[in-house]
């Protein structure tokens, strides 16, 4: 085994640029102060090392890194004193945008990570927390740049925060699971990304907030027992949160269910609340100006208190959706019990005989089995048939000023969308851009009002077409 200080004192004297290797064979590493590797030094970590950090020691890397962990062999950081926590790994720096690191197979232990102007992947990231961090200080805190983290695990206990991005580009987070992180996903700052498949469970605090953001996408997420808010889309200072788009998530055992406050706005389609509290809250909380939601093919269940409160100032349209409370206001919403398999062991799957199914907005995407949208955030597969993904939708497509093209991309495509009126004349050059697969959601606002417009969405040599109408 080596103290790592000493080594790198040797190193250092040399004045030279070098790549140091970690690996497994000499670990573990001891390190019993900060380590600082400057821009011109490259730092490799081999599969299987592994490195013991005193109390407060920081690793600082500001220019490359390769992490070479691997499923069977992480990269292992460990505290020297059990559930009293190192410090931070910080990547990156703010004199050059141009570093990516690639964290895989890393399992962090009482510590966390900290990135600063860098392009970041993550994925099999284990973190372990069991320190009393302040609520403010994050495991894995991305600054500026873009990030994209998938497959990763956050378990603590209820100290400190799980991921925040600040003021980055772009960000995904997908198939990562969350036990007892409070704020387990935050956004400060962000302008397009998109949040999926990831479970947050037991949080003590919020389980996603969204703050100054725009152009996020929330989808397919499983939220449960949440001490505040499932989802909170609004300020805490930073500024309103709008164009958000949340779709197929289940929403369980949460105080709130989601809030929109301070002037935000967004879509909810598909998604399924059940024993919450309240289930969906749209407020202002700052001056008078409130915030919106459009609700579509949603299930409110076994809400304590209500499914839905608004204050004067902001409002909540529901359409196409079920409560088993109370009869909803709005179009073609249903009063009745949604038969799930088994609610009490949070089987949310609808049964043959539910009322949801084929009851969806008949405007919106068919599900996957070509029949009409059910309502709910998990559809009953009545057939064999499978549907191709990309279609487009107006939502709404009769609208005061502006609507949201949505359409989904079963792979990566150039996209162009095209508005025409009514005599066939272009008014907008909307996108041309070659997009990653997945769901999509633009806001688009109409140059003239009491106007029908044509939007035409081209995906290869496939045109497809709807109409939406501006009456303002």
């Amino acid at each position: 085994m080596f103290r790592l200080t000493l080594i790198l004192t040797t190193l250092f004297l040399a004045n030279i640029s070098f790549a140091l290797v970690f690996n497994q064979a000499n670990s573990p590493y001891y390190i019993d102060s900060n380590v600082v590797f400057e821009m011109d030094e490259d730092v490799i970590f081999e599969e299987g090392t592994i490195f013991i950090i005193s109390p407060g020691v920081n690793i600082t890397i500001k220019g490359p890194a390769v992490f070479n962990g691997t499923n069977s062999n992480p990269i292992e950081f460990l505290p020297l004193i059990t559930g009293t926590g190192w410090g931070r790994i910080i990547l990156g720096n703010t004199e050059s945008d141009d570093i990516h690191y690639n964290l895989k197979h890393l399992n962090i232990t009482d510590g966390r990570i900290e990135t600063n102007n860098a392009s970041v992947q993550a994925s099999s990231l284990h973190f372990i927390n069991s320190q009393n961090l302040n609520w403010n200080d994050v495991l894995l805190y991305i600054k500026e740049g873009s990030a994209s983290i998938d497959n990763c695990k956050f378990k603590g206990i209820n100290k400190g925060e799980g991921v925040q991005f600040l003021r980055s580009t772009h960000i995904d987070i997908n198939d990562c699971t969350f036990d007892s992180i409070p704020d387990a996903i935050e956004l400060i700052s962000v302008f397009s990304g998109e949040i999926s498949h990831n479970i947050i469970e037991n949080s003590k605090d919020d389980a996603i907030d969204l703050n100054n953001s725009e152009n996020i996408i929330i989808s397919n997420n499983y939220i449960h027992n949440i001490e505040d808010r499932g989802m909170e889309i609004g300020s805490e200072n930073n500024g309103n949160s709008i164009n958000i788009l949340i779709h197929n998530n289940i929403i369980s055992s949460c105080n709130e269910g989601i809030i929109f406050k301070e002037e935000s706005s967004g879509k909810l389609i598909n998604n399924t609340f059940h024993n919450n509290y309240t289930s969906l809250v749209s407020q202002d909380l700052v001056g008078n100006v409130g915030s919106s939601v459009e609700v579509i093919n949603t299930i409110f269940s076994n809400s304590i208190t209500n499914d839905i409160q608004s204050d004067q100032y902001s409002n909540i349209n529901i359409e196409y959706s079920l409560s088993d409370n109370n009869l909803l206001a709005g179009d073609s919403n249903l009063f009745e019990e949604p038969e799930f398999v088994d609610e009490y062991n949070r089987n949310f799957e609808l049964t043959s005989f539910s009322p949801c199914i084929d009851k969806g907005n008949p405007v919106l995407i068919q599900d996957n089995d070509c029949s009409r949208s059910d309502i709910g955030a998990l559809y009953f597969h009545q057939s064999e048939n499978t549907c191709q993904l990309d279609y487009l939708r107006i939502i709404p497509s009769l609208f005061a000023s502006s609507t949201s093209i949505v359409y989904e991309l079963e792979e990566s495509n150039n996209v162009k969308i095209y508005i025409y009126d009514v005599n066939g004349s272009i008014v907008d050059v909307f996108l041309d851009e070659q997009q990653e697969k997945g769901l999509k959601n633009f806001t688009w606002t109409a140059p003239y009002s009491n106007t029908m417009y044509v939007v035409e969405l081209y995906i290869n040599n496939t045109v497809y077409r709807k109409k939406a109408i501006c009456i303002n």
